[in-house]
């Protein structure tokens, strides 16, 4: 017994499913497996059986991509109104200039 066991991760994602002993994650939508909870993923092709915590880490990821390449988009349009190398004002910055503008026709 000196051998230490590790214990192996869970998959990510289990394919093949549908005609095994974890088919009844049809009727409920999910399982849990090895202690951590498994989904359906109707989306993806052959539609796998997918980690909660990673569908989570992929929806977040992907959201940030999305804000990052919206923010892009912004810049590249204010760039292309404006001189080389501007920015698009933020709120803020909105909001000062017409205080100043408000407190100097005071």
């Amino acid at each position: 017994m000196t051998e230490q066991m590790t214990q192996q991760e869970p998959p990510n994602r289990i394919y093949g499913w549908r005609n095994t002993g974890l088919s009844v994650a049809r009727f409920y939508g999910g399982l849990k497996y090895q202690g951590y909870q498994y989904n359906i993923a109707v989306d993806e092709e052959g539609q796998p059986l997918v980690r909660a915590d990673v569908l989570r880490r992929e929806a977040r990821e992907k959201a940030a991509r999305l804000n990052a390449d919206g923010k892009a988009q912004k810049l590249a349009a204010a760039q292309a109104q404006g001189a080389p190398g501007a920015s698009a004002p933020s709120r803020h910055q909105i909001t000062n200039s017409s205080q100043k503008q408000w407190i100097g026709f005071c």
